[in-house]
């Protein structure tokens, strides 16, 4: 993974500098987000205290002794102070020295992150989401499932879980966002989702910042990141889509779903997405139909949009799948010899692949794509 600015979101470091009336220390800092030239950063703390830096303050930036990332980098990683804010957490804003994140060591660890989209409600984008987590989970990848849908998230309830505290959580600035993630049964993470969230497109810039720093953080610590989004073709949807790695597009057979799909493909090649994406047929009565479904909408992607779009898999109609979700267990862990668990599985082994991150991602973290995709407008 090219070395970026999107390393250092979430982490703590030792800080010095000179303020009157501040002791010794030691200081700390949490970067709260950062692009690699400039980072929002917690005023310093020591001891349950905390010292107020003015515009203008020069301060000194190493990583803890105890942080376990080898040795502390060279004396002279200075930062000026640009900028003090006081809502609606007190922090600062630096700008950082040139090669500052190599210095630190850069983590080498970045997950894949896969979209799963839909451009209707009620194709069963969801249940895709967390049987494919449990499926990749039992391929002894590292699975962290995102619920995304801000504004209706049902993540939870399908797993049949009560989360304390959700993506709402961070964008209010209560939580970081790996204090959300938790654990579930069936061998993978969730961050649940918080219904009513405003838009993407509408948080502060305060608000995308802290999501976007739990998101670097997050692509650090996992495999594979799954993210369910909203259903449709809305702005926070189309640049999810744009900034994943991997996205897979779920739909029936019926005609009025394959039509949606096309809408939200078309959407997003027109936003510059080119590669991997793929469809995924849901609801069907076997390998034909499925066949024959994502041939009516790969010929018109071919035909006008100039897009290969492969068929990555196809979720046999089973009833299982509905007993599953009545239980608020996934039909993955429940139903392990169901045609549809059968399916998923298949679908896991298509997903994995051979682990590469496709062209469309060279160069840049899911998280700097985002970036870019939402200042842009």
């Amino acid at each position: 993974m090219p070395t970026d600015g999107s390393t250092l979101a979430n982490r703590t470091l030792r800080v010095a500098f000179d303020a009157p009336g501040a002791g010794p220390g030691p200081w700390e800092v949490k970067v709260l987000a950062t692009d690699g030239k400039l980072a929002l950063l917690t005023l310093p703390y020591s001891g349950g205290k905390v010292a107020v830096l003015n515009a203008g303050t020069r301060v000194t930036l190493t990583p803890p002794p105890a942080a376990g990332r080898g040795p502390d980098p060279p004396a002279g990683h200075v930062a000026t102070v640009l900028e003090r804010r006081l809502k609606p957490v007190p922090s600062v804003i630096v700008r950082l020295p040139a090669g500052f994140s190599e210095a630190l060591g850069a983590v080498d660890r970045a997950a894949r992150v896969v979209v799963v989209a839909s451009g209707k409600g009620g194709v069963g984008k969801s249940v895709v989401a967390v049987n494919l987590a449990v499926a990749l989970a039992r391929q002894r990848q590292e699975v962290v499932l995102v619920d995304g849908d801000l504004g209706t998230a049902n993540v939870d309830v399908l797993l049949g879980i009560q989360p304390e505290a959700t993506l709402a959580h961070v964008v209010a600035g209560e939580r970081d966002l790996m204090d959300v993630v938790r654990g579930t049964p069936y061998g993978f993470r969730v961050v649940p989702g918080g219904s009513g969230l405003p838009e993407v497109a509408n948080l502060t810039e305060w608000q995308f910042g802290r999501l976007l720093a739990g998101f670097s953080a997050l692509e650090a610590h996992a495999d594979v990141i799954i993210m369910d989004t909203g259903a449709g073709i809305g702005r926070n949807v189309t640049n999810f889509f744009l900034a994943a790695d991997d996205v897979m597009v779920v739909t029936t057979p019926e005609p009025p779903a394959l039509v949606d799909a096309y809408a939200l493909i078309k959407t997003a090649a027109r936003g510059g997405r080119r590669h991997g994406i793929k469809l995924v047929l849901n609801r069907v009565s076997g390998p034909d139909e499925a066949r024959a479904a994502a041939a009516r909408v790969g010929e018109a992607a071919r035909r006008f949009l100039g897009l290969d779009l492969p068929l990555a898999g196809w979720i046999t109609e089973d009833p299982a799948v509905g007993h599953s979700v009545r239980r608020q267990t996934p039909v993955v862990w429940g139903y392990p010899q169901a045609a549809a668990s059968r399916a998923f599985a298949r679908l896991a082994v298509e997903v994995a692949g051979d682990g590469q991150r496709p062209p469309a991602a060279a160069g840049k973290s899911f998280v700097e794509r985002l970036r870019s995709l939402f200042r842009a407008g």
